[in-house]
């Protein structure tokens, strides 16, 4: 039960298929569909031993996923009202993530947070000492416009849901002091 969606009836089918759950549900999409599934929150060493579901199916489908948690799962901070999260990294498979946060948002009555989140070189091959704080800052001005440019014009296309935009730095960022 989403809130500000209207329902309909839909054609249902089901089938029975010999395989591994994600395998299968990856089998069965075809260009246009999306996957909605649900994520248990299994964790610790059971979930790395048989891995997620929902992580194999959103790392390896050619479609749109849409992953659903339940109300108390243990997602951290969990709000069924709360903004639909979209990365970003300035390509056109990023724009066409985004204009599909923007159309569910739509739907759903939702605001939309677009995400970008950039590193600086691994240590291994740039240590820190190499790098100055102007080559730092012309980095975050690039990826601050990059984020900035990732978003424009969408709030025009779609006047009715709130964009934001942010830009993050990884945490491993912080020995450079970077936040």
């Amino acid at each position: 039960n989403v809130t500000g969606v209207q329902t309909c009836a839909l054609p249902i089918s089901s089938e029975r298929r010999y395989r591994g759950v994600a395998g299968a549900l990856l089998d069965a999409t075809g260009p246009g569909d999306v996957i909605v599934i649900g994520s248990r929150s299994h964790g610790g060493f059971a979930g790395l031993l048989v891995g997620s579901t929902a992580v194999q199916v959103a790392t390896h489908a050619q479609t749109p996923v849409v992953i659903v948690h339940t109300p108390g799962s243990r997602s951290r901070g969990y709000d069924p009202d709360g903004p639909i999260l979209v990365g970003i990294d300035g390509t056109a498979l990023s724009d066409a993530a985004l204009e599909f946060a923007l159309v569910l948002g739509a739907q759903l009555h939702r605001p939309v947070q677009a995400v970008h989140t950039w590193t600086l070189p691994p240590v291994e091959l740039v240590p820190p000492s190499v790098i100055t704080d102007a080559e730092v800052d012309a980095i975050r001005q690039d990826q601050e416009r990059l984020a900035a440019e990732s978003v424009a014009g969408w709030q025009e296309m779609f006047p009715d849901v709130t964009v934001r935009s942010e830009e993050h730095t990884s945490e491993l960022q912080s020995r450079f002091g970077i936040s």
